[in-house]
């Protein structure tokens, strides 16, 4: 779900996932909506997925070993503890913040194009870098 990979330095870049920087794999996917978010004092904004998806080497695992709700469960946990906070994240925010992130990863395997390209490095463009620049 990077946004624009051409736009960040690769020393900013993080796991789509669980927000880590300690990249391993690109997944190249097709541009969509991830999710429409409704703020009632204001309106209805798209969060959009476009190129490739960045994943540390334990989402990696999980993504491929298709072990979907354990991604699920350490993407939450990591979103709850970098953002709950700040949100003012509550017991009962979970159940809406958990289907949020299910129904944006099961964006990402419907748009999923291929198999992984491994190699994404800090210090230097990686293919996969290189590739998902292409797209934008």
């Amino acid at each position: 779900m990077s946004n624009g990979m051409s736009e960040q330095p690769l020393s900013e870049l993080i796991c789509d996932f669980c927000s880590s920087p300690d990249l391993f794999y690109a997944y190249l996917a097709a541009d969509f909506i991830a999710a429409e978010v409704v703020v009632p004092t204001a309106c209805t904004f798209a969060l959009n997925s476009l190129g490739a998806w960045l994943a540390c080497r334990e989402c990696t695992k999980l993504i491929e070993g298709h072990k979907w709700e354990e991604l699920l469960d350490r993407s939450f946990r990591t979103f709850r503890e970098m953002h709950g906070a700040e949100l003012g994240m509550t017991e009962e925010d979970e159940p809406r913040i958990r289907e949020l992130l299910r129904s944006i990863h099961a964006g990402f395997r419907r748009f999923r194009a291929g198999e992984g390209t491994p190699g994404v490095k800090r210090g230097g463009r990686s293919a996969a870098a290189s590739t998902s620049e292409a797209m934008h």
